[in-house]
């Protein structure tokens, strides 16, 4: 989709949860769905999680690979440049997204993914929050 399309508030909340994370390896699902959590304190939705990596994708912000999430070197200029706290970053990055066309690359959770990455993120917050260990989760 190019044209007429906006870059969405959820576009750039996506943008932050990957820029937050920042990590060389990448960065699943699970962990994307946590830091998008501790950013808007939300959950993300499947259409936005779906629209989102299709843009970022499309613009050359983000790539994927074994369904991790990598930010490439203009996602990292442009995550060298945001600025304030967690909230105030993502209105940063939908200002400068919104100087970018919308470009899509197909891109598509698989079934039952996202309920999966959520679920790992709900027992991983559940385990912090009784006092346990911070652990990645298995397979994120």
């Amino acid at each position: 989709m190019e044209g007429s399309a906006e870059w969405a508030r959820s576009d750039a909340w996506v943008l932050a949860a990957i820029m937050v994370l920042g990590r060389d390896e990448g960065s699943s699902l699970t962990e994307v769905v946590a830091a998008g959590d501790a950013i808007n304190h939300a959950i993300l939705l499947e259409n936005e999680i779906e629209q989102a990596v299709r843009r970022l994708l499309g613009v050359g912000l983000i790539s994927t690979s074994q369904r991790r999430f990598f930010l490439t070197d203009s996602g990292r200029t442009m995550a060298a440049k945001r600025r304030g706290g967690m909230i105030g970053q993502v209105d940063h990055l939908l200002t400068t997204l919104r100087r970018l066309p919308v470009r899509e690359q197909e891109w598509h959770l698989e079934p039952g993914e996202l309920r999966k990455a959520v679920d790992g993120w709900h027992r991983r917050a559940t385990a912090i929050a009784k006092g346990g260990r911070r652990r990645r989760p298995a397979g994120g």
